[in-house]
């Protein structure tokens, strides 16, 4: 038995679906079984009560007589209602469900229809042809409706297929049966053919539902797989836009200016070295939900977490008039953060710069991911190598300075001119130094 908590997405979504139709349709049977027997017992009390009919020799004790067999088989039904009913129930469980559970169900539904009609066929001494007079071939299309309730119109099929061969096989075991004089023309070939129409006409249609519900709920399960696997690999502000179904927005791209930071731990090798594989562990989750916080309280996005670094992006995937600006604050609120944590304090190397990148989703179906990518993210990365060589918490650019307007400057230094390896034209920049 494959269990339930391992089955791929789509299939542990379905299975889910299935057992709540279960368990939707055992609490049916009990149900229906309810008000048959409140119907059986209000015809067992009328009869009861019924006065005596004239050249009949009637009488209390003659009605209840009567009765007993003619309901007698209706508790049968009933009783067999309430045990399909609670044997659902039980079954309805992750784990517990078998395939082949919910055919036996039905086929024990038709059986117990199939049964009392024959039952009061043979005991009041009537042909097939007279079936439709009987409560119980009524309960027939009840049986049949429990389909709609699954997602199964194979099943559905089944439980229709079932009872009409039941109630052609009645027809033809019972034609010869003798039959009270009652108007026979009104129950004759042609118009019980026309109620077996009307009847395979009711299956039919409940087919069709039943498998245009299956259709429905699986595209929606597909796409809600599909999504989801988007999701893991993608921010929560991007996987926002696949939730409103902008993938292939993601996909295509776009060109937009930025700022972006990357952020990196100073002598973490070193650091590293000297802890157990527990508490590094828990050195980088405590250091990756400090810059998650920070980043959060900015209005930024964190695009990635590389190691003991992170990349951080402002305006993407939505433009921020004041993106600059929240870039730069969440940097120093960053690196003043890291530094002054009691337990274990972090030193950090931010590089800072702004311009035009590009972003958007690459990768196939089984693994997008979201990322910026252009010259504005290597020269982050270079300020950000600067920061580290000068000892300095924050390097910034001047394009980012100037876009988060003249305030943002204060507390920042220029730095003497250095070339940044991988630039031919001259890179302004600044420290901060907190």
């Amino acid at each position: 038995m494959v269990r339930h908590d391992v089955l791929p997405l789509r299939d542990r979504l379905l299975a889910e679906a299935e057992i709540e139709a279960e368990r939707t349709v055992g609490w049916v049977r009990l149900f229906v079984a309810l008000a048959l027997a409140v119907v059986l017992v209000a015809a067992m009390t009328w009869l009861a009560y019924e006065p005596p009919r004239r050249g009949t020799g009637g009488g209390v004790g003659a009605a209840v007589r009567l009765g007993d067999w003619r309901l007698g088989n209706a508790w049968l039904v009933v009783f067999g209602f309430v045990l399909l009913g609670l044997a659902s129930l039980w079954a309805a469980k992750p784990g517990r469900l078998q395939p082949w559970m919910p055919w036996a169900f039905t086929t024990g539904d038709g059986l117990l229809v199939l049964a009392n009609l024959n039952f009061s066929l043979t005991n009041q001494g009537f042909s097939a042809a007279f079936a439709p007079l009987f409560p119980a071939v009524w309960v027939a299309p009840l049986v049949v409706s429990f389909g709609v309730l699954r997602y199964r119109p194979g099943l559905q099929a089944y439980a229709g297929l079932l009872l009409l061969a039941g109630l052609a096989w009645l027809a033809f075991a019972q034609a010869d049966a003798p039959s009270r004089h009652l108007p026979e023309h009104l129950f004759a070939a042609m118009p019980n053919a026309a109620r077996i129409a009307m009847f395979t006409g009711l299956v039919a249609i409940l087919v069709l539902a039943a498998y245009r519900r299956r259709v429905l709920l699986t595209r929606t399960i597909d796409e809600f797989v599909r999504r989801a696997e988007y999701q893991r690999y993608l921010p929560p502000e991007v996987a926002g836009l696949v939730a409103e179904g902008q993938v292939e927005r993601l996909r295509r791209g776009w060109r937009t200016d930025a700022a972006i930071l990357l952020v990196d731990i100073r002598a973490f090798t070193r650091r590293a070295e000297g802890l157990a594989p527990d508490e590094l562990g828990r050195f980088v989750t405590a250091f990756r939900r400090r810059v998650l916080t920070a980043v959060t309280a900015h209005g930024g996005m964190v695009d990635k977490f590389v190691g003991d670094g992170a990349v951080i992006l402002f305006g993407v995937p939505d433009s921020q008039p004041d993106a600059a600006a929240r870039a730069l604050a969440c940097a120093k609120a960053l690196a003043q953060d890291l530094r002054t944590v009691a337990e274990n304090p972090v030193e950090v190397a931010i590089g800072a710069h702004w311009g035009e990148v590009f972003a958007g989703a690459v990768g196939d179906e089984e693994r997008l991911e979201f990322t910026v990518l252009g010259d504005s993210v290597n020269v982050a990365s270079r300020l950000e190598a600067v920061a580290k060589a000068m000892d300095l918490p924050l390097v910034a650019s001047q394009a980012l300075l100037d876009a988060a307007g003249a305030a943002a400057e204060a507390g920042f230094d220029l730095l003497p001119y250095d070339h940044v390896r991988g630039r031919e034209a001259q890179l302004t920049y600044y420290g901060w130094r907190g």
